[in-house]
């Protein structure tokens, strides 16, 4: 027999065998479509992170702003509490399902003009984000693909992947993607370390984070929150008295941040590029752990601005500040300039070579004092010319008048220092070749072999 077209339209189901055999031959052809149909592995569709520049606290510092803030971590690195939530306030059959809810999609369209809702499982919002991102197809047509991808990525990954990569691609607000990048931005603390209340607040955030992180979103937010400590409760996740209390707790969210310390990723780059091939800075997806201290770093930019206003008058207009903890020499913070927006702010002042200046002088000092002078012990402060790499140097005074002998005598006389240089403002490195030889016990003065 021949099977024309024509026939095919005109073919009616005539028993209960063939009105089932339609909805099983559909399920049939799906099941083969799901499982043999090819898909791009999820590790291929994932984003690379940017870089990302953490202190020692793990705060972040600086990112990648093209990419957003991305720490990639694995399941076991998230606490359960807030794996629970994220499954409560987002797909509570997560575990049970095949990659759609049927269940939900037939609440969704029951209370579509009463109490409109989504039916997206988890699984539907991680294909629509890393599979999907061609919003010009139709609404209708991408909710069918939609389902189709996650049906496929289920048959071929397992939930815990499926949950990892979503817990890693999930947008949060403040440039957040993924759980723990939301938890250092918004509670400065590790995925791992969250509490219930910050778990529940963080678990709600990925539905509207624009939103609930707006200037007059707190109560929303709360009551998102709210919402998911719920959900919880319903699903036996916690206890009633452990939902209220999370409720009631003080949930202390951080202000979002200001770019700190941004000379410090500059030489963060430059130590990479030292270090590794230029291909691997390019590809991204680096953790890079600093040891500066959030705090000091603060501290450091507030005595800049105070020290600045003082002298005011002395027309300073930008300073550094480095501080070291002596112990290992671990970087604390680092201020390279006042504003790094003025014009020369991207300069920074904390490594651009300049002279020294006074900054040498408690060194050249603690030699003298080490060779026997004393602080009696005149030094003349007449002009001098000295011989340099980059020519002659001749050092003033900053108000350029000079005194010649302190002791109040003009008369030129020279001084056991007459071989430093006689400004009273600036030091001699020649002075540094007194440790070439040893002071002699018997005198308080340098020896000639010493300025040779």
């Amino acid at each position: 027999m021949t099977l024309t077209l024509e026939a095919v339209r005109r073919w009616r189901p005539r028993g209960p065998v063939e009105w089932l055999a339609v909805p099983v031959g559909a399920l049939i052809a799906l099941a083969v479509f799901v499982l043999v149909a090819p898909l791009a592995p999820l590790e291929s569709r994932l984003t690379t992170p940017g870089t990302v520049i953490l202190d020692a606290s793990g705060g972040v510092i600086d990112r990648d702003v093209a990419a957003g803030t991305r720490i990639p971590i694995t399941l076991d690195r998230v606490s359960p509490v807030l794996v629970a939530a994220t499954i409560a306030a987002e797909d509570q059959r997560f575990r049970s399902h095949p990659g759609v809810d049927p269940l939900a999609m037939l609440r969704a369209v029951t209370t579509l003009r009463s109490d409109p809702s989504g039916a997206s499982t988890i699984t539907q919002q991680l294909v629509r984000g890393v599979y999907l991102q061609d919003q010009s197809i139709p609404l209708p047509l991408r909710k069918v693909r939609e389902a189709l991808l996650a049906l496929r990525l289920e048959a071929h990954t397992s939930k815990d992947q499926v949950l990892e990569a979503y817990l890693n691609e999930a947008y949060y607000g403040r440039g957040a993607y993924g759980v723990e990048a939301a938890a250092r931005a918004y509670f400065g603390v590790a995925a791992a370390d969250v509490d219930v209340a910050q778990a529940a607040f963080l678990a709600g955030l990925p539905r509207s984070p624009s939103v609930y992180d707006s200037p007059d979103g707190a109560a929303s937010a709360r009551e998102r929150q709210s919402y998911v400590l719920g959900r919880m409760e319903a699903t036996g996740v916690l206890s009633p008295e452990r939902a209220e209390a999370a409720r009631e707790a003080d949930l202390r969210v951080a202000p979002e941040a200001p770019r700190r310390s941004p000379h410090l990723p500059a030489m963060v780059f430059d130590e990479l590029r030292r270090h590794l091939p230029p291909e691997v800075i390019a590809a991204g997806g680096l953790v890079v752990e600093t040891t500066l201290d959030a705090g000091l770093q603060r501290e450091a930019e507030a005595s800049v601005t105070r020290r600045l206003a003082a002298l005011q008058q002395q027309q300073a207009g930008s300073a550094a500040v480095v501080v070291l903890d002596p112990r290992d020499g671990r970087l604390l913070a680092l201020v390279g300039s006042a504003d790094y927006a003025a014009k020369a702010g991207q300069i920074n002042m904390a490594l651009e070579p300049r002279q020294p200046g006074s900054a040498l002088k408690p060194l050249l000092y603690a030699v003298a004092l080490e060779r026997g002078y004393t602080a009696a012990s005149p030094v003349l402060d007449v002009p001098s010319t000295f011989a340099t790499d980059g020519g002659p140097y001749t050092p003033v005074n900053y108000d350029l008048r000079f005194r010649r002998c302190p002791c109040g005598s003009r008369s030129g006389r020279r001084s056991t220092f007459r071989r430093c240089a006689r400004s009273m403002t600036s030091a001699c490195p020649r002075c540094w070749r007194w440790r070439i030889a040893p002071a002699s016990p018997r005198s308080k003065r340098p020896r000639r072999t010493a300025w040779r």
